[in-house]
This record gives C-alpha cells, structure tokens and sequence, in this order.
C-alpha cells in the first residue's frame, strides 16, 4: 500500500561515520539552515522513529554531531554509517510564496515559455543560488540557475518549470 504524499519520508541528512565511542554519529545535512534538527526532535531513520537526544553543530555548517536515542556505543553507531536521516512531509515547515524544497522538483519537467521540452531535473547544485541540473531527452545536461532571468515559473503542485536556457559562449 502506498502512503499518502504527506507521510511520504524527505531525507534530510546522512549519518557520515560514529563520533567517538559513546553511540555519537557525525550526520551531513543536506540544507545546513535546517531547523528539524535540534534536540527532542523525532526523526525518521530507515523509516523509524528515533528522538534526537543532543544536537552538537560543527563549524562547517553543513555537519554536526548527534547522539540518537538508543544508540549507546560505536558499534551501535558504526551500524548506521551511510544511513539517512528524514521526516515524514507533513513536518516539513510551510513554505513562503516563491519558495520550494530540493525534492519538490527533482523529476521536475523543465520547458521553455512556448512549451519546447528542454529535459527533467536530475539534481540540483547548491551554491550561492540553486542550479538545476537538467537531463535532455538525448542524455546531455544542461546548468540553468532558479534566477532571473532563467527560471521563470516553479510549479511545484505538477512538477513543471518555465525557464529559458542560459546562453555559454
């Protein structure tokens, strides 16, 4: 049986490797900006429940340090090495109008303003502004930055956006 979108689980991070010898684990997020990581919150790990007992953020911010309830000692943690950590899409925070999340559009079909198909987001480069990856039907890929003037529409709800291919020289 599926599950509905809204329990549909959104990775969030991965548990890298374990972090000393009490169960600790070092995970690397995908948007270090995150609220949903922080102590007493409940995530999803292989689909489990599991309560995020302390939080420790490191300086490069897209890592920091977590002691999972349950997970006592470095072979415990050692288990969960490459392992992703989610929420159910139902706790993801709303959105503000013009925004959308990484897995809102990864599958995304990419057209130009008359409708020419240009491919299918395949991923996306953070940086200072996102670039979408896209994947034209032949197989080649081509960059386009969500800024003006190449993106023009996200339509988050059936998974299409406008945008305009940039020009290299």
């Amino acid at each position: 049986m599926d599950l509905p979108a809204s329990a549909d689980p959104v990775e969030i991070g991965v548990i890298v490797r374990p972090h000393g010898v009490r169960g600790a684990v070092k995970v690397r997020l995908h948007n270090p900006d995150t609220s949903l990581v922080r102590r007493g919150a409940r995530l999803l790990l292989d689909g489990r429940p599991v309560r995020l007992v302390e939080v420790q953020p490191l300086p490069d911010c897209r890592y920091c340090i977590v002691h999972l309830e349950g997970v006592a000692d470095c072979d415990a943690a050692e288990a969960l090495r490459n392992q992703p950590l989610s929420v159910r899409r139902a706790d993801l925070p709303p959105l503000k109008p013009g925004e959308y999340y990484h897995v809102e559009v990864i599958g995304a079909r990419v057209e130009t303003p008359a409708g020419q198909v240009i491919g299918t987001v395949a991923g996306i480069l953070t940086t200072n502004v996102d670039v979408l990856e896209v994947r034209r039907p032949d197989g080649s890929e081509v960059l386009i930055p969500v800024r003006d003037p190449y993106v023009l529409s996200i339509d988050r709800q059936h998974g299409v956006i406008v945008a305009v291919e940039p020009e290299y020289e």
